[in-house]
């Protein structure tokens, strides 16, 4: 016991120092003295379980990490990027098969993942499995948080070219050099990453940002899921939806959809302030429906108009882009937007050759324009209620913050046309990306 309150006590007094807390303000976010602070770093008590929950959720670690208890999990920080995969306990609700797998591929992608032969060749799990199936793998075990990245290498240089091509007032590369190349076995991993990046360096311009809004897909969902809990720079914050494409007024914790991470951020920060988007189409955004609307519909009509003034006047956004090849099927497992799809078709030949991406989920070409006769236009703005792409010029202009936030060499295109357009002025993407734009 002796030795084990000395080794919390050292592990105490690191995490809190790390988060440049006085034992004071560490006391005061838990609710309890100084002094009770300085007798469990000095090794001389050790708290209750009830406080070694607080402790852990005030300076976002583990109690393993305080305790000082090692899992031997493997580590690896000789390929442009530093990493942890521990497995879980057989008691753990993450002990599941997937996450198991998704775990031994991570490692082995950390080992020797030169190439896919190489993963594919572990033993039979691996054998047979598609790029889909070891992309999933990896990703149920980041979501699981079995695996963690302890940190990631920046391009310096990258970030200077990219700074000064594009006239950006943050740029952030990672440096990701040594993941395979071959299909999208390494997205799952880029999209954390990226996530960490800006988990990690987003953070104090957030502490000036009285309201931040945010777009869906994977890397602004793992982002906000990474962001240390009660963290002083979120505190205050009123948080935005800025995009709705889907009818269901709320998702799961997880998912990826705007409304998604509102909700995530319900449950895992402090006191949130927020506000989802009502999925409201063309028909019934007129002035002439809302004066005839009554009851519940009304008060929904007005909760969406309401959402949207908040949105154009946010101090910093977040936005996830999408393109043409990648998901305009399926934005995420289990979700289907058939009438996005749909949009999409309908356009003419010319037209969709010319659709590099979307933002805000509307359509434009290279240089940030929406593309589509007006009627195209129309039927597009009929499925998908969001502030308008001339809101985020306007916020780029007046020095706002407007974060991209890309991992998939795919969408490099539609990034270059967010840039170039000045829709976006700081800028979150690894160093392959970075190599196409």
């Amino acid at each position: 016991m002796d030795n084990l309150s000395k080794s919390l006590g050292a592990n105490l007094r690191k995490a809190r120092l790390q988060q440049d807390l006085s034992q004071s303000e560490l006391g005061d976010r838990i609710g309890i003295g100084y002094s009770s602070i300085s007798l469990w770093e000095s090794g001389a008590r050790v708290p209750s379980l009830l406080y070694l929950g607080c402790l852990c959720k005030t300076l976002g670690c583990s109690a393993n990490e305080l305790l000082g208890i090692r899992l031997e999990p493997h580590r690896d920080a000789g390929k442009g990027i530093e990493w942890i995969a521990s497995r879980p306990d057989s008691r753990s609700t993450y002990f599941k098969s997937n996450i198991l797998d998704g775990i031994d591929l991570f490692a082995a992608i950390a080992r020797d993942g030169e190439n896919l032969s190489g993963i594919h060749g572990l033993d039979n799990r691996f054998r047979h499995m598609d790029h889909t199936s070891v992309a999933s793998r990896v990703n149920a075990a980041l979501l699981s948080g079995s695996i963690r990245l302890l940190d990631v290498e920046r391009d310096q240089d990258h970030e200077r070219r990219l700074a000064a091509e594009y006239n950006l007032e943050q740029c952030i590369v990672g440096k990701l050099d040594k993941l395979p190349k071959e299909g999208d076995v390494d997205e799952s991993i880029r999209s954390e990453a990226v996530a960490f990046l800006a988990a990690k360096y987003c953070l104090p311009f957030m502490r000036e940002a009285g309201s931040i809004g945010f777009t869906g897909g994977s890397p602004n969902g793992r982002f906000f899921n990474l962001l240390p809990p009660f963290s002083p720079e979120l505190s205050g914050i009123e948080w935005s939806s800025l995009l709705t494409s889907i009818r269901f007024p709320r998702m799961a914790p997880l998912s990826n959809t705007a409304n998604g991470i509102l909700s995530g951020l319900f449950y895992t920060q402090l006191n949130p302030i927020g506000y989802e988007l009502p999925f409201v189409n063309l028909e019934r955004r007129g002035d002439e429906y809302f004066a005839r609307s009554s009851g519940s519909e009304r008060a929904e009509l007005e909760h969406a108009r309401f959402v949207l003034r908040i949105a154009r006047q946010v101090n910093t956004a977040f936005l996830s882009v999408c393109s043409p090849e990648s998901d305009y099927g399926f934005f995420e497992t289990g979700f289907a937007f058939p009438e996005f799809t749909t949009a999409f078709y309908g356009l003419s030949s010319a037209d969709r050759s010319a659709c590099v991406g979307d933002i805000l989920l509307k359509f434009i070409n290279r240089d940030g324009n929406r593309i589509g006769s007006k009627e195209d236009q129309l039927h597009n703005d009929s499925i998908v209620y969001s502030i308008n792409l001339d809101d985020l010029r306007d916020m780029v202009s007046s020095k706002k913050l407007v974060w991209l936030l890309a991992a998939s060499r795919k969408k490099a295109q539609i990034a270059k046309a967010l840039l170039v357009s000045g829709m976006a002025n700081c800028l979150v993407i690894d160093s392959d990306t970075a190599d196409a734009l």
